[in-house]
Protein backbone atom coordinates (compact mmCIF):
# COMPACT_ATOMS: atom_id res chain seq x y z
CA UNK A 1 0.00 0.00 0.00
CA UNK A 2 2.97 2.53 0.78
CA UNK A 3 3.97 2.26 -2.71
CA UNK A 4 0.71 3.17 -4.77
CA UNK A 5 0.37 7.10 -5.01
CA UNK A 6 -3.17 7.27 -4.78
CA UNK A 7 -3.95 5.27 -1.53
CA UNK A 8 -6.07 6.41 0.58
CA UNK A 9 -6.40 5.07 4.73
CA UNK A 10 -10.14 5.02 5.26
CA UNK A 11 -10.14 3.34 8.91
CA UNK A 12 -7.96 1.74 11.27
CA UNK A 13 -7.85 -0.23 14.17
CA UNK A 14 -4.90 -1.16 16.40
CA UNK A 15 -4.63 -4.19 18.95
CA UNK A 16 -2.41 -7.10 20.80
CA UNK A 17 0.10 -3.68 21.32
CA UNK A 18 3.49 -4.28 23.13
CA UNK A 19 6.42 -2.52 24.14
CA UNK A 20 9.65 -3.94 25.50
CA UNK A 21 12.68 -1.64 26.31
CA UNK A 22 16.14 -4.20 25.98
CA UNK A 23 18.28 -0.86 26.81
CA UNK A 24 17.41 2.39 28.01
CA UNK A 25 17.71 4.12 24.88
CA UNK A 26 16.10 1.45 22.84
CA UNK A 27 12.51 0.56 22.55
CA UNK A 28 10.52 -2.10 20.29
CA UNK A 29 6.84 -1.47 19.64
CA UNK A 30 4.76 -4.27 18.55
CA UNK A 31 1.16 -4.31 17.49
CA UNK A 32 -1.92 -5.43 15.03
CA UNK A 33 -3.16 -3.74 12.55
CA UNK A 34 -6.22 -3.79 10.78
CA UNK A 35 -6.97 -1.35 8.20
CA UNK A 36 -9.34 -0.51 5.16
CA UNK A 37 -8.00 1.19 2.30
CA UNK A 38 -8.96 2.54 -1.15
CA UNK A 39 -6.24 2.27 -4.03
CA UNK A 40 -7.77 2.96 -7.60
CA UNK A 41 -11.15 3.67 -5.97
CA UNK A 42 -11.46 0.01 -4.88
CA UNK A 43 -11.71 -1.01 -1.50
CA UNK A 44 -9.52 -3.49 0.33
CA UNK A 45 -9.19 -4.48 3.94
CA UNK A 46 -5.82 -5.86 5.16
CA UNK A 47 -4.61 -7.44 8.70
CA UNK A 48 -0.73 -6.78 9.07
CA UNK A 49 1.79 -7.21 12.24
CA UNK A 50 3.68 -4.15 12.53
CA UNK A 51 7.02 -3.57 14.56
CA UNK A 52 9.04 -0.41 14.81
CA UNK A 53 12.22 0.49 17.08
CA UNK A 54 13.43 3.47 18.28
CA UNK A 55 16.72 4.61 18.97
CA UNK A 56 17.32 7.40 21.15
CA UNK A 57 21.01 8.29 19.73
CA UNK A 58 23.08 11.97 19.45
CA UNK A 59 23.63 12.35 15.54
CA UNK A 60 26.37 14.44 14.06
CA UNK A 61 26.60 15.21 10.33
CA UNK A 62 29.52 17.32 8.61
CA UNK A 63 30.07 18.43 5.19
CA UNK A 64 33.83 18.73 3.78
CA UNK A 65 34.62 22.24 2.86
CA UNK A 66 35.41 22.89 -0.65
CA UNK A 67 39.71 22.67 -1.49
CA UNK A 68 38.57 26.64 -2.84
CA UNK A 69 37.67 28.12 0.15
CA UNK A 70 40.24 26.34 1.70
CA UNK A 71 42.71 27.94 -0.20
CA UNK A 72 40.89 31.38 -0.13
CA UNK A 73 41.16 31.22 3.59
Amino acid sequence: MALSGDARITSFEFSDESVVFPKPDVAIASYKAKQSFTTDSQRHEMVVYDTTTWVRKRAHTETPAQAEAIDAG
